[in-house]
């Protein structure tokens, strides 16, 4: 449950307690502005959450027509063609709007990348979980990578990594969570399980890992490998043998 929802399903049991103790106690005029207020802060958090459902809503519409517009007149041409009037258009929103959340239209390439390492991050979360050994974890975690990268085009790919290292050198950081921390969580995982040696540097390991996947979807975001999966396995594997046998 989001950050919101809890505050508003907390502040709603808070009115319930304070309705109900009234009920049964002197309606003193304090008691009645107090109720008063809280069921103010519940109408002013369930406004809020809404408008926040709404903003999210209005941003995955314009990614969507974004990705739709370029898809139809080819990425290699399709992102430099199309004009953020276009995608506000096919979003059905206003070109206001779209500036509102997006302040150039490759800046929605970037949410791609953001989107992936969401994702990735989800997944991870699911496996550590079930306790499952880390070369389990691992494996589970690229394929599912592989299969999220390889499903978007491959010129798309190669501008939104572009694109999210180009935000990353400006300073905009991504408000989600990044591969190199969810690296680190499955290794920390793997020492707590003692699948990975105890002296393993968790923080050099997850960086190199970041390192090595960056790299595969990289080459084959420019068409240097065939499949992704095996290349993700391949170096992540020799990644851990490497730190784990270092002094």
């Amino acid at each position: 449950m989001s950050s919101a929802a809890t505050s508003h399903r907390a502040l709603i049991l808070g009115a319930q307690k304070l309705v109900t103790v009234n009920l049964f106690s002197d309606r003193s005029s304090h008691s009645v502005d107090a109720m008063l207020a809280l069921l103010e802060m519940v109408d002013d958090s369930r406004r809020s959450a809404l408008a926040q459902e709404r903003s999210r809503e209005t941003r995955r519409r314009i990614v969507r027509a974004a990705l739709k517009l370029w898809s139809e007149r080819g990425y290699a041409d399709g992102i430099d063609s199309t004009t953020a009037a276009e995608i506000a258009e096919a979003a059905g929103v206003s070109k206001a709007t779209f500036y509102l959340h997006f302040s150039r239209k490759e800046d929605v390439l970037a949410e791609m990348s953001f989107t992936t390492t969401d994702t990735f991050d989800r997944e991870a979360t699911a496996l550590l979980g079930r306790d499952l050994p880390t070369s389990r974890v691992l494996d589970r975690l690229h394929a599912v990578l592989a299969k999220h990268v390889e499903a978007a085009d491959r010129a798309a790919v190669a501008r939104a990594m572009a694109e999210a290292r180009r935000q990353l050198l400006i300073g905009r950081v991504p408000t989600g969570p990044a591969f190199v921390d969810t690296y680190a969580r499955v290794l920390l995982h793997g020492k707590a399980r003692r699948d990975l040696p105890a002296t393993l540097d968790v923080e050099e390991t997850a960086q190199m890992l970041y390192a090595v996947a960056s790299d595969a979807i990289e080459q084959w975001a420019i068409g240097e490998l065939k499949a992704l999966r095996p290349a993700l396995v391949r170096r992540s594997t020799a990644v851990i043998a490497g730190c784990s046998t270092a002094p």
